[in-house]
């Protein structure tokens, strides 16, 4: 049996790993852009909704990671097999991470609106999946959440899909205001957020 110690360093690891990607594109994006969005931030209830999964799934993690004992509530009883197989799919989506903000460049906003120089990249996942940045963030939670053997992520991980899917139509009509009849295209033969294998 796997000493706990050893999923609680490499949740850390995982995390930090992550987050240091976003931080690495997101800020490069930031520095390369000269001016501002088309339109405003998102709204007030978009940006309290983003904060409390951050804020809620960020410090469940530092809970684990220094007072395991107070996360025990939410423990499922996994295999090591099973845990592990989590960890793996937590690092599949390392490399997918730094994949589509590679290809996304300096079109990477923090809101559901486009730049005033944004670009409809197609390049990439973005060939196959309109949204692969949420799916990839989707299967990351899911993988730690199996990894760190809490359901408590889960919530979390299920409560973000529906933020998510709330927020999808809106930065796709804004997509859609921009480039029309282009994305139109583009919309039709991709998928939303997995890869379209009918027609």
């Amino acid at each position: 049996m796997i000493d706990e110690q050893f999923y609680r360093a490499l949740t850390v690891v995982f995390f930090v790993t992550a987050m240091s990607i976003s931080i690495y594109f997101r800020s490069r994006a930031a520095r390369r852009n000269s001016n501002a969005f088309r339109e405003g931030a998102s709204s007030p209830p978009m940006i309290a909704m983003r904060l409390t999964f951050v804020l809620g799934m960020l410090g469940f993690l530092i809970m684990y990671a220094v007072k395991p004992d107070w996360t025990l509530w939410a423990s499922m009883d996994l295999t090591d097999v099973v845990r592990v197989s989590g960890g793996l799919l937590v690092l599949a989506t390392i490399p997918c991470f730094i994949w589509l903000f590679h290809h996304l460049g300096k079109n990477v906003t923090p809101t559901a609106n486009t730049r005033n120089e944004h670009s409809l990249v197609v390049s990439g996942p973005y060939r196959w999946v309109r949204h692969p940045m949420y799916t990839a963030g989707i299967a990351f939670w899911i993988g730690m959440s199996v990894f760190t053997a809490k359901w408590f992520l889960l919530v979390f991980v299920a409560a973000a899909f529906g933020f998510l899917a709330l927020r999808t139509p809106r930065e796709e009509a804004n997509l859609l205001e921009r480039f029309g009849e282009v994305y139109l295209d583009y919309q039709s033969c991709t998928g939303r957020y997995f890869p379209k294998f009918w027609s």
